[in-house]
């Protein structure tokens, strides 16, 4: 194979067929992976993003920690996180969408994360089994409690007022009368006896917040990092290999208990879970593992 410029020039032709519909994601990624170009959509890694070095912890990033209690969750709605995730989203070639209509796929970066689209999957039941089952609080009662919080002060919070966009912190007293709203993504804070926004880009400190908010039990939290330790590893693998499964679902449970202390039952549901946020659907036919030599030879490729 060439230099960089050929690899690179090898990548654009398979982009420019999945925008043409002449190949699907799934078949293009196979096709790098064959070509020794490596992913075309590429997973950030989550170790390189770590909410835990920000002060403060914006609005959405303050609901995931409040409704799920991991860092995970947390990154999930972290902008640079965001920024650097994309996704395949289908879209019709000329863009009216009709049924019989032949279209491809583009990549898309992830949008800026908004408290009130939490709000809106919890509400259109949107959440899968797995997020349900490992909530502390519902999206509705997390903003609940964090509004009651900082209407006494107990958590500090500080906005761009939009009047004249200034950075302010947001006294307790308004608390009781503002209400999340959205615009064109962005949440906003109005008055309840006015529609016009008040505060927007709303952050609070994340001290304050983790020592409010803490999980139940160590051991819980424990577990739950764990758990999605183990989700961020079977994510990546199966990204990476989405058309060539490396392992059988019983190898991984293996390697599960052994390395996360993973029981049965909730690796069942990592692992599906896992599947759905990789596209990796091959995974979820079954099926052996590669023989050694078959192995062999897709690695040396």
């Amino acid at each position: 194979m060439g230099g960089t410029s050929e690899e690179q020039r090898m990548k654009d032709e398979l982009f420019d067929a999945v925008h043409r519909g002449e190949l699907t994601p799934d078949e293009a990624e196979r096709k790098a992976l064959s070509a020794g170009l490596g992913v075309l959509r590429d997973i950030p890694d989550p170790q390189q993003f770590d909410p835990e070095r920000e002060a403060w912890w914006t609005l959405p990033m303050v609901m995931a920690w409040i409704v799920w209690r991991t860092i995970d969750r947390v990154r999930g709605q972290y902008d640079p996180y965001r920024i650097a995730s994309y996704y395949w989203v289908y879209q019709p070639i000329s863009g009216h969408g009709t049924a019989d209509e032949r279209g491809g796929h583009w990549l898309k970066q992830q949008e800026q994360a908004s408290a009130m689209d939490l709000s809106l999957i919890e509400a259109f039941g949107l959440f899968d089994e797995g997020d349900k089952e490992r909530r502390e609080a519902t999206v509705r009662e997390a903003r609940e409690d964090l509004w009651n919080k900082a209407s006494i002060g107990e958590v500090q919070c500080i906005a761009v007022r939009l009047s004249d966009q200034e950075v302010v912190a947001v006294p307790e007293i308004e608390w009781s009368y503002l209400d999340l709203h959205q615009n064109h993504g962005r949440d906003e804070l109005c008055f309840q006896h006015s529609s016009t926004p008040r505060y927007r880009a709303v952050k609070f400190r994340k001290s304050e917040v983790l020592q409010i908010w803490k999980a139940a039990k160590a051991s819980v939290r424990a577990r739950r990092d764990a758990q999605e330790r183990c989700k961020q590893w079977l994510i990546r693998e199966m990204s990476l290999h989405r058309e060539s499964q490396t392992m059988s679902k019983a190898e991984a449970a293996k390697f599960a208990r052994t390395r996360f202390g993973i029981a049965r039952d909730p690796f069942r549901a990592i692992w599906t879970a896992a599947i759905k946020q990789a596209d990796a659907r091959t995974w979820a036919l079954g099926g052996r593992r590669p023989d050694k030599q078959a192995e062999k030879n897709r690695r040396t490729k």
